[in-house]
């Protein structure tokens, strides 16, 4: 593994921010806005498949 991949995300991190925020019922909220993965997660409580890839804030 390459070192700089290390600290990354997989995409399973990024996939569970999504599918929790297609599942919010106030997905309308978010339309037309930017969200991060590491956002999506301190709004779900979501982790990555490895947490200690996740973002810590």
């Amino acid at each position: 593994m390459q070192e700089h991949f290390s600290q990354s995300e997989t995409p399973y991190y990024i996939g569970r921010g999504l599918a929790a925020l297609a599942a919010a019922p106030d997905l309308a909220t978010y339309s037309g806005k930017v969200l991060s993965s590491w956002m999506l997660s301190d709004m779900y409580g979501i982790d990555d498949v490895y947490t200690f890839y996740s973002i810590v804030p």
